[in-house]
């Protein structure tokens, strides 16, 4: 091994060690669960590109992490799907979201994190989920 690469080496395993053991399994966490997703037919996305398929027509099988907001306007088996985007600091943040349908809608409280596995539908305007399930806040919680 020449010592140029044992340098990088070195320097890599500072770097590893120096960040927060919490950061690291974030990370891993978050792998494996896109791996997983992705070995059932899903697409792993963010609550825009499911939008973004939405309102180009395309109906795809998609997985996101976001939180529920229930909206007057949507019927009792929607919600809506939303992060937060932003683009200089948190005074400029715009909430994104996507609406979703799924028939347990009316029992998630409003600001829970949730992952939404469905296909989207572009007749119906939404995500059809097939599966809604508690989801930990990401580590990072903006878009």
């Amino acid at each position: 091994m020449e010592p140029a690469d044992k340098a990088k080496i070195a320097l890599l395993v500072l770097l590893l060690s120096a960040l927060p053991l919490y950061l690291l399994y974030g990370v891993a966490r978050d792998w494996l669960e896109q791996s997983q997703a992705e070995e059932r037919g899903y697409t792993t996305t963010t609550v825009i590109g499911a939008a973004a398929r939405l309102r180009q027509m395309q109906e795809e099988k998609v997985t996101a992490v976001g939180m529920v907001a229930h909206v007057p306007q949507l019927s009792p088996d929607q919600f809506l799907l939303f992060r937060f985007k932003i683009t200089c600091c948190a005074a400029d943040a715009t909430p994104v979201a996507v609406p979703v349908r799924w028939a347990g809608a009316a029992s998630l409280k409003d600001r829970t994190w949730v992952k939404v596995s469905g296909q989207t539908n572009a007749a119906a305007k939404a995500v059809v989920a097939d599966k809604v399930e508690p989801a930990r806040e990401p580590s990072n919680p903006y878009l």
